[in-house]
């Protein structure tokens, strides 16, 4: 079934494959692995089905033979720095805390299930129902190093951010707070993740 999204998205709805480093305003400069830049599919899919005020990821990794989609969104936060190189912890905070990532992976699903919907994909039951049961994943990719035990950081949040002497630790804690304080969302097999760009390659599905 994913196979026919596949060749669908990229029949009618600009399933554009690019490398990561290509995907546009890419903060992630140097990583090869292909993903479908999905902000030119949000596009077509609102334009073709006259949808309005609708968020997207970055990018969508689709692997049929593991029956996985994986969304993936970019943060980057090295031109912040440089725009901002006093940030304090709260300035910081107050920049992450605007960021909807529940919307974003939330109205990429709807555009794939209207995609699904559509008259062009004239899809069965059968194959509406593997679509929902496929496992789907949500990873946060910045440009900053930042620990893989996100998930962990309530322990350490509060005394972090008091002992923090640069503006890399600020950012770090902060976004792995949104993250791991995301709401919890049914559809995906596993709670999203926060990863480094020169980690994103090794995990998303199909990875080599």
């Amino acid at each position: 079934m994913l196979d026919k999204l596949l060749q669908i998205g990229q029949e009618y709805y600009d399933f554009e494959i690019l490398a990561f480093k290509n995907i546009d305003k890419s903060c992630c400069t140097e990583q090869e692995c292909e993903v479908i830049d999905f902000d030119k599919v949000k596009e077509n899919c609102m334009q073709k089905h006259s949808l309005n005020s609708i968020a997207s990821c970055d990018a969508i990794r689709i692997c049929p033979e593991q029956k996985r989609i994986d969304f993936i969104e970019m943060k980057g936060f090295e031109e912040y720095k440089r725009y901002n190189p006093n940030a304090s912890a709260s300035q910081i905070r107050k920049h992450i805390d605007k960021f909807d990532f529940e919307k974003k992976i939330k109205d990429s699903l709807y555009i794939l299930q209207t995609i699904i919907r559509s008259d062009v994909f004239n899809a069965s039951n059968s194959e509406r129902d593997s679509f929902e049961k496929s496992s789907k994943r949500f990873f946060v990719v910045t440009d900053i190093d930042v620990k893989t035990d996100a998930l962990k950081i309530f322990d350490l949040t509060m005394n972090f951010l008091a002992t923090a002497s640069s503006i890399d630790n600020e950012i770090k804690v902060c976004l792995e707070t949104r993250v791991s304080e995301m709401e919890e969302l049914c559809f995906l097999v596993e709670k999203p993740k926060l990863i480094s760009c020169n980690k994103i390659c090794k995990v998303i599905c199909g990875a080599k």
